[in-house]
């Protein structure tokens, strides 16, 4: 009897402590509807359901609520009514477990920041390049094994993290992202860029240590990215030559080479 009891007990007391985090981001909800306030911090309350209230209280065509954090909570979704938060600019969903985003997310078409490194994701919606809008996309630490060459339509978008994923590639559609300063996607099996790399004029800071790039012209398509100021290609172990062409970049004077082929 004792080990069921001890069940019992520890789902009691979960049971409970979910209740207290829900009736806590039900005041916090509450009070943000009370003021008319734009700004709602669920975080780190060990919600495992993103609460009703806040559609019910918050959303509709006429919601103001233009920041939400859900982020360091026990997640493992987020519901299709976050399409009823139209204003909504900065959204943080960082350290939950997620296993995906709805394809709703793309009906928030004033998004400008997206948090959600830190999860379970293993696949975005090519609903996402419908947030036009968004500057900012942090999706590292997930499970993601490819990326949407709807992404592509991410014009404004810069900066972009997918490190730490299961990467093999970057989508043909990367070179689209035109405003893009930084992008990070060190730590995944990426063996070659693609040559729409060449047409990230903007780009400032690659981050690629920790992958599998081999080859030939694996680098090739940087000739291109003449504002390139630092480049990291550490711990590619098969990593065997550089493109003559990094010589030429004006303002590259940060390369990071060590646990190389070269």
């Amino acid at each position: 009897l004792r080990p069921c009891t001890s069940r019992a007990l520890a789902c009691a007391t979960d049971a409970s402590v979910a209740d207290a985090a829900h009736r806590e981001a039900v005041e916090r909800v509450g009070a943000v509807a009370a003021s008319n306030g734009a700004s709602l911090d669920l975080s780190g309350l060990g919600l495992v359901a993103v609460p009703d209230e806040v559609f019910d209280l918050l959303g509709g065509p006429d919601s103001r609520l233009e920041a939400l954090s859900l982020a360091s909570n026990a997640l493992t979704q987020l519901p299709p009514r976050i399409r009823e938060l139209p204003r909504l600019v900065l959204l943080a969903l960082a350290g939950n477990t997620l296993l995906g985003l709805p394809d709703a997310l793309g009906e928030c078409a004033h998004l400008e920041g997206l948090w959600a490194h830190g999860n379970a994701i293993r696949e975005l919606p090519a609903t996402l390049g419908r947030c036009t809008a968004l500057q900012t996309l942090s999706l590292s630490g997930n499970e993601l094994e490819a990326l949407p060459e709807a992404l592509g339509a991410l014009r404004a978008l810069r900066s972009l993290a997918v490190a730490g994923n299961r990467l093999r590639a970057l989508p043909e559609a990367t070179g689209d992202m035109a405003a893009l300063e930084s992008l990070e996607a060190h730590g995944n099996a990426i063996e070659a860029l693609p040559r729409s790399v060449s047409r990230l004029y903007s780009l400032k800071s690659l981050a690629l240590q920790g992958n599998a790039l081999r080859g030939v012209g694996c680098l090739a398509p940087l000739g291109g990215c003449r504002q390139l100021e630092a480049l990291n290609v550490a711990s590619n172990a098969q990593l065997e030559e550089l493109p003559g062409s990094l010589a030429e970049l004006p303002r590259l004077t940060e390369l990071m080479a060590y646990g190389t082929a070269l």
